[in-house]
Parts: C-alpha cells; structure tokens; sequence
C-alpha cells in the first residue's frame, strides 16, 4: 500500500490499531465482540474530523467527510479487506489490511482510566510495517475489546512523523444492519491510487 494512502487510513479508520486482521486465536485490535454504534473525532494536522461508527464482530463501518467528500470505510477482518467508498461518486476501492497485529501482543496494560465514561485499559503500543510506516503511542481499550482512545505518532516510510488522536463517544450497543457493511451494488469498483486524490492526498 502506498504510503500517501496508510496516512490517510491513520486517520480515518484508525489504522493505528484498528485495521489489522484477525489471527486464528487473538483478538483484532478494534475488533469488539459485541455490536455497537458510536461517534468518533479525529484530530489530525490542527484539523477536527468526526464522524459515526457502527461495529459488529469482525467488522466495522467508519464514515467522515474529507476534502468535501463523504468518505465509507469498511473493515472486514475475516477477509482481511478494507473499502474505501466515495457514495457521492458512485466509486469504491478494495484494499489488504496489516495482519500484524492483535489484542495480545501489546501485553499488559500499563494503566488504567476513563475514555468516554467506560472503564478503560491503556496499552503502549510500538509498531512498524515492511515499508516503514509505524505507529508509536497509547491505546485505550475498554471492556468487549472496543477501542476507545488512540493517541501517539504516526511515521511514514520516509520518516516523518504525524500526531494523530482519535477518540470514541456516545458509545451504544445493540444490533445493526449487516447493509451497513457490504458495498452497495451500483458502485463502481477503481483502484485505491484513483480515489486518494478526491481526498486531497498526494503520493509525497
């Protein structure tokens, strides 16, 4: 993946942590293991980004509106996949997801505190890709796994460094509607390297 690109996943579907596949035996970090909805604000490069998620086991839905454009995240941890989707252009881009990490390689917690008035576990989480990329920061995770706080450094391949924080609020459970994960049938199916530019994100 691109490196222009895993900036832009950093910060709207939490890459962070919350893009990585499932192992046979560990639990996805960001995978809850019960449905919910929730509000999430991004702060990124002195800019306020917030939008809904809805989250069922094994998958979650981000949304945000970027550069003027409705941006649909959808993770699939079973497959492995993330979408990318555009509803205003009727586009979508597919794309693999880290399969690097999980819930119990970050260890034991070094605190604990509040995110969001949950209970909450705070992780310290060190990581970094084949490319270079990597993330250096803290994870709150609160009970049924949902993640409730990232706040840390993200680093590109070419070694530069970008704060991201991203928190969870008006947290509710209960059921949701599987449409919200499957790509709606009149799209059009684009390489991720078309849809980054409608973003205002750049290969540099």
């Amino acid at each position: 993946m691109a490196v222009w690109w895993r900036n832009c996943a950093i910060v709207l579907v939490m890459a962070l942590a919350g893009t990585t596949s499932r192992p046979a035996a560990a639990a996805m970090i960001g995978d809850a293991d019960v449905a919910y909805h929730a509000i999430r604000t991004v702060l990124f490069k002195g800019q306020r980004y917030t939008g809904p998620v809805w989250a069922v086991p094994g998958e979650q839905r981000h949304e945000q509106t970027i550069n003027g454009f409705r941006l649909v995240v959808i993770l699939n941890s079973n497959t492995g996949t993330a979408t990318a989707i555009l509803p205003d252009l009727n586009v979508y881009a597919s794309f693999p997801m880290s399969r690097d990490l999980d819930l119990s390689s970050l260890g034991e917690p070094v605190s604990h505190g509040t995110v969001a008035g949950l209970s909450a576990a705070k992780y310290r989480i060190e990581h970094e890709e084949p490319d270079g990329t990597g993330a250096d920061g803290w994870l709150w995770v609160g009970a049924h796994h949902i993640l409730l706080k990232v706040d840390g450094d993200y680093r590109t391949a070419g070694g530069k460094t970008v704060p991201v924080t991203a928190t969870l609020s008006s947290i509710e459970r209960g059921p949701q509607d599987p449409a919200l994960f499957a790509v709606p049938t009149n799209m059009t199916a684009l390489p991720i390297e078309a849809i980054a530019p409608f973003l205002g994100f750049k290969a540099n």
